[in-house]
């Protein structure tokens, strides 16, 4: 009896001593990116200190290209980088350029905070203002992001009444409701021209048919992905000329006239043209016009570097969801 006993528990030792130990904090069975967000705020703010199971944690629950940008933290940290430590391969080159559009771009704004005003918000009780997880990973992605994202409330625009955590989040509700896989409008076939404004990413126009599209990485009402039909590109050499037309098609709207006008009674053109500024009209089906938005920035017609693989990152960046 003692014999079998004896055996019994050495049997039993064995068997401990191959079963795997469990991660130090967690429950048999229990996952940590099932818990709150908030369980993962601190790997966030001390990526240093992560370990394997939580980084592996923040990617399934908010993708490869957050867990990219806390690696680039955690060595930034003095943290030491496996690369088993997450299943995830990254390389540096291909990062840059899938993330700032081009190569050898110098005067990027790296920026891992979301900022109201100007300055860092609250991520943890902007986290706590939503229950949605999809605006979550908006927002998770967004202050991730190396990409400034900097939403500011502005006297000069018609929406001055609203604070900049209204404007952040009226982009995260836009944001959370588009597909992860961009549609086909969003190709290096259909890429047309850029808009550059100073100390901003590119915002990126696309046209397919009748059907526009275009992707803005920085503003300050925050990224934005956005496509609609009947809309026409103007372009001016200066800001009289597009001004004078702008009136001209101000005045139409508010009259709810058709507006059918050469542009080139204006000075301006229908082809994009390095250095000139741009005007965007949206026409409804009767040829009066529905929406007028002049862009910040100046025509770049330079689309060399943007492959279909680039265009999908800066899609995904825009709508903060994961790749």
């Amino acid at each position: 009896m003692a014999e079998e006993k004896k055996r019994a528990l050495s049997s039993k030792a064995k068997k401990d001593m191959k079963r795997p130990a469990e991660p130090t904090g967690q429950r048999p069975g229990h996952r940590l990116e099932d818990s709150q967000p908030q369980a993962l705020q601190r790997v966030v703010a001390n990526p240093a200190l992560a370990r394997p199971d939580e980084i592996l944690a923040l990617g399934r629950r908010y993708g490869n290209q957050a867990v990219q940008c806390l690696l680039t933290r955690r060595q930034g940290a003095g943290g030491r980088l496996q690369g088993g430590d997450t299943g995830v391969s990254s390389k540096a080159s291909e990062a840059q350029v899938l993330k700032y559009g081009f190569e050898g771009r110098e005067d990027k704004v790296v920026q891992r905070e979301i900022l109201l005003d100007g300055k860092e918000a609250d991520f943890d009780g902007l986290l706590g203002q939503t229950d949605d997880d999809r605006k979550q990973v908006v927002l998770m992605n967004w202050h991730l992001s190396e990409t400034k994202h900097d939403f500011k409330k502005d006297s000069g625009y018609p929406d001055s009444g609203k604070s900049a955590s209204e404007i952040l989040f009226e982009a995260v509700d836009s944001a959370a409701r588009h597909v992860k896989d961009p549609p086909e409008l969003y190709t290096k076939s259909n890429l047309r021209f850029l808009t550059q404004a100073v100390g901003r990413l590119p915002t990126l126009y696309f046209v397919r048919g009748d059907l526009s599209g275009r992707i803005r990485q920085q503003h300050r009402k925050g990224p934005k992905v956005e496509s609609e039909r009947n809309k026409k590109d103007y372009f001016f050499s200066n800001k009289d000329d597009m001004g004078r037309f702008h009136k001209s098609a101000r005045s139409a709207r508010k009259a709810r006239q058709k507006f059918d006008v050469n542009v080139e009674e204006f000075g301006g053109t229908l082809k994009p043209t390095d250095g000139f500024f741009h005007l965007e009209l949206t026409y409804n089906d009767d040829g009066t016009i529905r929406k007028l938005h002049p862009s910040g920035g100046k025509i770049q017609t330079d689309i060399s570097g943007f492959t279909d693989q680039i265009i999908t990152s800066i899609y995904h960046g825009a709508i903060g969801r994961p790749w």
